[in-house]
């Protein structure tokens, strides 16, 4: 028997919501153990990653202490490519005050690069400079003020990042990515830290109506059911 074309097309359209519904996002948080930085590692689809990096030591005295790097390894070995930039800014004048530019940077490239020209087990990224360098929140008054002359009223190294949001996609080279099996990052004085391995990661959102075998069979039944009853209509 034929199946008819609106049947089918039905039937597809349930699959492709089963389809996505199978492809959760996963999202974990990354910290160095002296608390000094943060990374928001979201995984979309598979191989589609959004990272949000953060410097969290408050109210810095140097630039030196300024968040310049991440790296992100897989199991397996991977290409990175498609990066993309997204931060804010902040300029921190000559007695500590902070002033803030929203989505100072945006795009594919720009003060921040991506390792992409090769097949690693890693993602990595690392600003070109002090310059939108990532450096911590300021302190309870909302100035920096512990900053010396690295930092404050310095043109070469103004502005600077408050936050940056960095995405991703990846190519395996063979097989799939694996797991994330480890982070590290990397600050301008030169020392680096390992991030703390966080619990396994959790799906977000939750899932959708529908989704699964029980509901795909469900759905894919009505639909054909009322489509029988329109064509039974039509030759009455």
């Amino acid at each position: 028997m034929i199946m008819p074309k609106k049947a089918a097309l039905a039937i597809t359209a349930v699959m492709c919501v089963y389809v996505v519904c199978a492809y959760p996002t996963h999202a974990n948080t990354w910290t160095a153990p002296d608390g000094s930085a943060s990374a928001d590692i979201v995984n979309n689809f598979g191989t589609t990653y959004t990272v949000t990096l953060r410097d969290l030591e408050a109210n810095p005295t140097s630039v030196a202490q300024d968040l310049s790097g991440l790296s992100i390894t897989f199991q397996n070995q991977v290409v990175p490519i498609a990066p993309f930039y997204q931060g804010d800014a902040v300029t921190v004048g000559a007695n500590g005050t902070a002033s803030y530019s929203p989505g100072a940077i945006y795009g594919e490239s720009g003060p921040w690069s991506m390792t992409s020209n090769k097949a690693f087990t890693a993602a990595i990224v690392a600003a070109s400079g002090a310059a939108y360098s990532l450096i911590g929140p300021p302190g309870p008054d909302g100035t920096y003020s512990n900053a010396n002359g690295s930092i404050a009223d310095n043109p070469a190294h103004n502005a600077l990042l408050s936050l940056l949001t960095w995405s991703f996609e990846l190519i395996p080279v063979t097989g799939d990515t694996g797991p994330i099996t480890g982070v590290n990052f990397s600050f301008l004085d030169g020392h680096g830290i390992a991030g703390i391995d966080p619990p396994d990661a959790a799906a977000v959102p939750g899932p959708i109506a529908g989704a699964g075998l029980p509901g795909l069979t469900l759905l894919a039944s009505g639909g054909l059911l009322a489509l029988a009853r329109r064509r039974r209509r039509r030759t009455v």
